[in-house]
């Protein structure tokens, strides 16, 4: 797995720089072995300080929900020198369990993407809307904004516009598109 994240994150940082200062950002989804390995991460810190304040603040750096929660401290020193370096930070598969979610505040997290189970047929379970108001009173003190993923139809979309969401992703706007270099 760490050799897969560094081989992206190779790929990753190349298209950024091609792209130039005035891409939207990218984001990728990292393992957190490749975070709390500190050969690899220095490589990485190395890697990024070769760009541009703007070109970093362009790239995303996911990290599942479970495996921050797995390994909070040994995460929280990465996340922070990546945050540093102008990185944004997101969380995946938030919502797919209950979990504290007292690291929104301590990490300063950018996105949270929100599982799919959250959002289907989220105009027709109350007990979804609910659990995404509550996680939105999470971020109430914090730059965190929610981004749903797995969108499929139009309800959903109203349904989530309604209660507040940032933005969305899914079937519902375009179809996964392979990505070239």
């Amino acid at each position: 797995q760490q050799r897969f994240d560094q081989l992206m994150l190779e790929k990753i940082l190349a298209l950024l720089v091609v792209r130039g200062e005035t891409t939207p950002p990218i984001a990728i989804n990292l393992s957190s072995s490749i975070l709390m390995d500190k050969e690899r991460m220095q490589w990485f810190v190395y890697e990024l300080m070769q760009l541009s304040r703007t070109l970093r603040h362009n790239l995303v750096i996911e990290v599942s929900e479970l495996l921050l929660v797995e390994h909070y401290f040994p995460l929280r020193s990465a996340l922070i020198t990546l945050q540093k370096l102008g990185c944004k930070i997101a969380i995946d598969n938030v919502g797919k369990s209950i979990i504290n979610t007292s690291y929104i505040i301590d990490f300063s997290i950018d996105y949270l993407k929100l599982h799919p189970s959250l959002i289907r047929d989220i105009n027709l379970r109350k007990t979804n809307q609910t659990a995404l108001q509550s996680l939105m009173a999470s971020c109430l003190n914090s730059p965190a904004k929610l981004i749903a993923v797995g969108i499929e139809n139009n309800e959903e979309w109203k349904c989530l516009l309604k209660l507040g969401i940032y933005a969305g992703q899914g079937s519902l706007f375009s179809t996964a598109q392979p990505l070239s270099i």
